[in-house]
This record gives structure tokens, sequence and C-alpha cells, in this order.
């Protein structure tokens, strides 16, 4: 029978379309934390596997023939963040090694901003969110400038991907992050 024959399988995951904290130094937390592998094979043998994102994903014993192997990776807060996925022959007796890409996922969210602000000597504040692809959207604010505090709130509607938000007072920036916007999140 041909569900004693297995081959092994080591899982390469290519996540190098995917913004994270190591090349962007940012605190929030908008990196890959782990993985969750699902591989669907012959008969309807089905694998799952989380693993940390520093991890490398290894099957030891896969029955034999095609299988479809989908990876997402999500961020400290369990949100998926990217997905990929591949189909490949596992063969039998033989170190089968599989690269997948996962890949930014696609989709809009909002940003919502608020801000409460004292500061006698405000001109001027600006949010400028920038997608990792370079696209920006500003919103300049200038609200009660006699006495000093500002009231402002406002909702962005966005796509998928990473923003640089900069609130910056008569041109210094006072406050500077990254941020994740997922598929509605607010």
């Amino acid at each position: 029978m041909i569900l004693n024959k297995t081959g092994k399988a080591t899982i390469s995951i290519d996540n190098s379309s995917i913004y994270s904290e190591e090349k962007n130094k940012s605190t929030t937390g908008v990196s890959i934390e782990k993985y969750t592998i699902t591989a669907t094979g012959p008969f309807g043998t089905k694998i799952n596997k989380t693993i940390d994102a520093n991890e490398i994903a290894s099957f030891d014993s896969m029955v034999v023939g095609n299988w479809k192997i989908k990876v997402k990776a999500k961020n400290k807060d369990n949100v998926v963040i990217g997905e990929g996925s591949t189909n490949v022959l596992i063969e039998e007796d033989k170190e089968n090694l599989i690269n997948i890409e996962v890949k930014e996922k696609e989709g809009q969210g909002k940003l919502v901003v608020s801000i409460k602000y004292n500061s006698s000597t405000l001109t001027e504040i600006k949010i400028t969110p920038k997608k990792s692809s370079g696209n920006t959207s500003t919103e300049n604010l200038i609200k009660n400038k006699g006495n000093g505090n500002i009231y402002y709130s406002t909702a962005i509607d966005i796509d998928n991907g990473i923003y640089r938000v900069d609130v910056i007072e008569n041109n210094n920036v006072k406050y500077s992050d990254d941020i994740r916007i997922i598929d509605g999140a607010i």
C-alpha cells in the first residue's frame, strides 16, 4: 500500500517581501512572530504545524505523493499578515527541499488617529503615513492655536501594509513609529 511509503520534507520560508522590525527597528510589533503550516496530501492526509519565525519546518514522514502546502505568517497578536502556498511532489526516501514565498496580505483597513496635544508653541502637526511602497497621505492639523490644546481625530481608509507615522511640531519630529494596517483592522 502506498501509505507505507514516505519521504521527508524541509520547508524554507522566504519572507523577504514582508516588512519586519529587524529591518526597520520599529517598536510596535509589526513583525512576523510565527508561521502556521498546513499540508494536505494524498488520501486526505493533513499535517498542521506551528513554528517560531526563526525556526525551520521539518516533516519526517510525509506520505509519498502530491501535497498542497500553505503557510500563514502571523504577528504577535496572532493576526495573519502574510501568506504563501505551493504544490509539491513528495518522493520516497528522499529529503524534499521546499521553498515557499510568503507575501504581504492584500486588502484594505483603516488608520485611526486621535491626538490630544498640549503645547503653547504648537504651530502645526503633520501625520504622514508612508506605505512601504512609498505612497503617502498627509493630514495637516492646526487647531486651537491660541491656548495650545490640540484635539483631533480622523479615520483614513488605506491599503494593507506598513506605514510610517510622524507627528511634527515646528519642523521637529515629536513622535514617530511604524504601524501595520491589516484587513479592516482599526
